[in-house]
């Protein structure tokens, strides 16, 4: 599902009546937020791409309920830090975390040990 969206941030109910998704590309779209309950009835989600936007940060919880979730692209946004508790809730699925093209400067110290769980790693 590819979905255009019109304005920077999404409704957190945006996606509430679409729960067999698999598959959710949001890039290139001109976000700077997300709520951390906008994917909370994605259960089935897969992979999903928040490429090419101006998000700020990842929101604590954003991960909750994506049980299945194995790739996701935070590449090339604007994500400064990684702050504690942001992939507290990664799923044990996860193989691909890209955050790519940011300009990471700060990663908690409670972070490093979730992101070992994390096949591929692309930060740089």
């Amino acid at each position: 599902y590819q979905r255009r969206v019109m304005g920077t941030s999404l409704p957190s109910t945006v996606f509430n009546s679409l729960t067999a998704m698999e598959y959710l590309d949001l890039s290139q779209n001109s976000l700077t937020a997300l709520s951390s309950t906008v994917f909370a009835n994605q259960t089935m989600l897969v992979a999903m791409g928040l490429a090419e936007n101006y998000l700020t940060d990842i929101p604590p919880g954003l991960f909750a309920s994506l049980r299945r979730l194995n790739a996701v692209s935070f590449g090339i946004n604007s994500i400064t830090q990684i702050a504690a508790g942001t992939l507290s809730s990664i799923p044990s699925t996860m193989l691909v975390l890209d955050l790519s093209g940011n300009n990471i400067s700060f990663i908690a110290a409670d972070m490093h040990e979730r992101w070992a769980q994390v096949a591929t790693m692309l930060y740089m």
